[in-house]
């Protein structure tokens, strides 16, 4: 419950801030309006009914309907998209053969992959439409069909005969035209070559991304953590809570970005150094008073994953969540308890289970991609189980400082 209650701290405060940055954008409306604007969700035209926009980094948002859009341009990220008028078939899965009672006109946005003499567009997400135009003559469809027949999936490549009887060139063989896949980088590439095969002047919107960003980071800070000790005894079980430790921690951080949503997505690990110094605690176990005594260092190795918020182009707020593997580095004499008695007897409890695992969640703040800090708090966090004797961590809390180097 107090791992619930912890997660909603840290995501509420979130909720106010933005999740996109704004992008200079320029649009030409249906009505011939032109626009200098700022775009947020700018990549999500495809998939979304309405795009919004501030005139000023300062004004107010206006929502303007994709429908009343003509023509969109984002210059830093290489993107335009124009609204043509063009005969299209949906119903492109299971049909085997192309029939023009099978198209419909539609006046929809196509994003330009190469703009030159001999044009390249595209159409949708999840299912693409690629078109091609000469000149300025209204864009044909590429046509590609997939089928099922004798259980196996069959496909129509209509396309590959539509560019060799349209775009002949020496350097461009059959065989290539054969083998060309439906794909985004095979047609963009295919279509620059034609365009140089004529002599023509193009600009490619299809750029080569990177997979992500891999960064690396050294921390260290301070762990506040009490053990809480369960020992099994014949007359059932019996809790010892040792006083709250507080001790210097430290690590490494490796931490990749995805490309996607301005890659405010990452995974990480970051395995620290932590250590509860010796405790001690005054009681009764096993029929006889005594002095318990407690202590343990190990290595936690964390993975987890991380959602970015950006505040400014210097700031960001990060939560996260990660599930950790424990690793003892005093696998000896990790619990005793000595009696207090003429002739006592002395019990050792070492750590057997190789490894342990915990549960955590936090809220960081970024400075300057450079400087950090992060706050964890530990639902679950378990040590050791030594069979009669467990021990865990659970509602410990972390503050790491972080620099990166890489």
């Amino acid at each position: 419950m107090k791992a619930i209650y912890f997660s909603l701290l840290l995501t509420l405060p979130l909720l106010t801030f933005s999740q996109n940055t704004f992008e200079k954008a320029h649009i030409t409306t249906t009505k011939g309006e032109k626009l200098d604007v700022f775009v947020k969700n700018w990549d999500w035209i495809n998939s979304s009914k309405t795009i919004s926009y501030k005139s000023s980094m300062d004004s107010k948002i206006v929502n303007l309907p994709v429908e009343d859009i003509m023509l969109y341009e984002i210059p830093s990220k290489g993107i335009r998209t124009e609204r043509f008028t063009v005969e299209i078939d949906w119903e492109n899965e299971n049909r085997k053969e192309d029939n023009a009672s099978n198209y419909q006109e539609e006046s929809i946005l196509l994003n330009y992959l190469v703009d030159g003499e001999i044009d390249l567009l595209e159409h949708g997400r999840s299912q693409r439409y690629f078109f091609y135009r000469k000149g300025s003559e209204t864009p044909k469809l590429l046509v590609s069909y997939r089928y099922t027949e004798n259980n196996l999936v069959q496909s129509n490549a209509k396309y590959r005969e539509q560019l060799y009887s349209q775009f002949k060139c020496a350097s461009i063989g059959l065989e290539v035209y054969k083998k060309l896949p439906y794909s985004r980088k095979k047609l963009t590439d295919i279509f620059e070559k034609v365009n140089v095969c004529q002599n023509a002047t193009f600009k490619s919107y299809e750029t080569k991304k990177p997979l992500g960003v891999l960064k690396m980071s050294v921390n260290g800070g301070i762990t506040s953590m009490a053990l809480e000790q369960s020992v099994r005894q014949e007359n059932g079980i019996q809790k010892i809570d040792y006083d709250n430790n507080t001790a210097v921690t430290g690590g490494l951080e490796i931490e990749y970005h995805f490309n996607f949503n301005k890659r405010n997505w990452s995974i990480y690990t970051n395995p620290t150094y932590q250590n509860y110094g010796r405790q001690e605690k005054q009681l009764s176990l096993f029929g006889y008073p005594g002095t318990a005594t407690a202590q343990y260092s190990f290595i936690e190795i964390p993975f987890g994953i991380r959602r970015h918020f950006v505040l400014s182009t210097k700031s960001a707020l990060f939560i996260q969540a990660d599930y950790g593997v424990i690793v003892p580095l005093n696998k000896d004499d990790i619990f005793s308890f000595t009696q207090d008695r003429e002739f006592q007897e002395n019990f050792y409890v070492t750590d057997d289970s190789g490894s342990n695992r915990s549960l955590s969640f936090g809220l960081g703040y970024s400075f300057k991609d450079s400087y950090g800090v992060v706050l964890k708090y530990y639902s679950s966090k378990e040590i050791f189980d030594g069979g009669a004797i467990n021990g865990n961590f659970d509602g410990a809390l972390m503050i790491l400082f972080r620099y990166r180097v890489l």
